[in-house]
């Protein structure tokens, strides 16, 4: 069991209900004599002053308690420490929560924290700013800024806007350098995976391992309607391959260029970009909590 833990809740973010939360987290720390505190985000990046703080205190775990936000701050004040990254089902996608095994379930993710495996995972980085789950241009960043605005969260808002978008989105050209090699593409969707998916089970990467040290680039051309249910079906099951619409690709770093400013989302957080974003890896620099296999 860990001897210390902290729980980063940032109570505005996210869908799970976290009225409750402090009180399942007494009910279940408390018998077993871990030494554990609760502690309420502020403002945006107060999280990750936090985490660092925990870190520093040699805290054994610190738990996210939000959305993908609040986990790719936390994360940030963990990485290269001996802290381990604790997540929590609290967000809308949860996309690095599914793609390490944890459990949806609130109680038994919290459970898993009596007990956990320790692993490390990747830390990517667009130019200076870290993310931990994906990155992308294109329409999925476009969706991300809208659902940023929406007056409510989760799956169904989620689809709706992607539905009611999808048609309308109008694809850019982007420039992408890997290696030796540059290709300039009108692209509908470009996203750089660390994890398998997006959240909720749609998996962009299906080839993608968190401690690699590669990134899983997913090319995703303008398409026709037709090829709508395909790309939803493949998505869905984790079958996505190279065909004419979807280039998959691995490399540890390359750089990309819209030829006009464009979203760029990092773990869900979203910036209107326009110059060059170089991508990097830094290999297994976050330590995390995952289920125990024994």
């Amino acid at each position: 069991m860990p001897k210390s833990i902290s729980f980063i809740v940032n109570p505005i973010a996210g869908t799970g209900n976290k009225t409750r939360l402090a009180s399942k987290i007494k009910a279940l720390f408390e018998p077993e004599n871990i030494q554990y505190r609760i502690i309420y985000t502020e403002y945006a990046g107060h999280a990750a002053i936090l985490a660092r703080q925990e870190a520093e205190n040699e805290t054994e775990i610190a738990v996210a308690c939000g959305g993908d936000g609040t986990m790719n701050e936390v994360a940030q004040g963990l990485a290269g420490t001996k802290t381990a990254l604790g997540l929590l089902p609290l967000g809308s996608g949860n996309g690095l929560l599914r793609h390490l095994g944890i459990s949806m379930n609130l109680e038994k993710a919290l459970t898993m924290l009596l007990n956990p495996e320790f692993s490390y995972i990747d830390a990517c980085k667009v130019n200076e700013s870290y993310f931990f789950c994906t990155s992308g241009i294109g329409f999925d960043a476009y969706v991300a800024h809208l659902f940023s605005k929406a007056g409510s969260r989760g799956l169904k808002t989620y689809a709706s806007i992607v539905l009611n978008s999808i048609r309308s989105y109008k694809p850019g050209y982007y420039t992408i350098q890997t290696g030796n090699t540059s290709m300039r593409e009108r692209l509908f969707l470009f996203t750089a995976a660390n994890a398998n998916q997006f959240g909720n089970n749609f998996f962009i990467a299906p080839g993608a391992k968190t401690n690699d040290g590669l990134f899983d680039l997913t090319l995703l051309r303008p398409f026709p309607a037709s090829y709508i249910p395909i790309l939803l079906f493949r998505l869905m099951r984790g079958t996505l391959i190279n065909d004419k619409y979807t280039t998959l690709i691995k490399t540890d770093k390359f750089s990309i260029k819209a030829d006009s400013p464009a979203f760029i989302h990092r773990d869900g957080e979203v910036s209107l970009e326009a110059g060059l974003l170089a991508y990097s890896i830094e290999n297994m620099k976050l330590k995390v909590c995952v289920p125990n296999r024994q």
